[in-house]
């Protein structure tokens, strides 16, 4: 399935679309593509904030070979934690820059807001997301 389509997708299932569910697709399709490769198979994922992100990791799990199992905790930190049984550590995290682009969305008139949801859907995962730890 393409990118266009989980973006779509997305919309229908969450109920809405937003920043944060893109962002959260973006964390996930990340991750998707920094474990599909890696040797272990069996992943913990929880996402440490109860906000709409938590859709579209889910979402990006799904569509992969990893387990779609996500917990959500309310820690307040946009922070999708990966863990294996191997010992494994993975940690994906929504950068400030993430933030303050998903805030200046409601700052956005309607016309506005669907190039503003693209930016977020096309920006380098390096401007947006924090990664660290090692998934060996």
């Amino acid at each position: 399935m393409n990118e266009a389509d989980l973006y779509s997708q997305l919309a229908e299932r969450h109920g809405h679309y937003c920043p944060m569910s893109t962002l959260g697709l973006r964390l996930g399709i990340e991750v998707v593509r920094r474990l599909t490769d890696v040797e272990s198979t069996d992943w913990r994922f929880c996402y440490q904030a109860r906000t709409c992100a938590a859709d579209g990791i889910v979402m990006a799990l799904e569509q992969s070979p990893l387990p779609s199992a996500l917990q959500v905790e309310q820690l307040g930190q946009h922070l999708l934690l990966c863990t294996s049984v191997d010992g494994g550590e993975l940690s994906l995290s929504l950068s400030a820059n993430a933030m303050r682009l998903a805030a200046q969305y409601r700052e956005l008139d309607e016309v506005d807001k669907p190039q503003h949801l693209e930016m977020l859907r096309t920006i380098a995962s390096e401007q947006i997301i924090d990664v660290s730890g090692c998934a060996s």
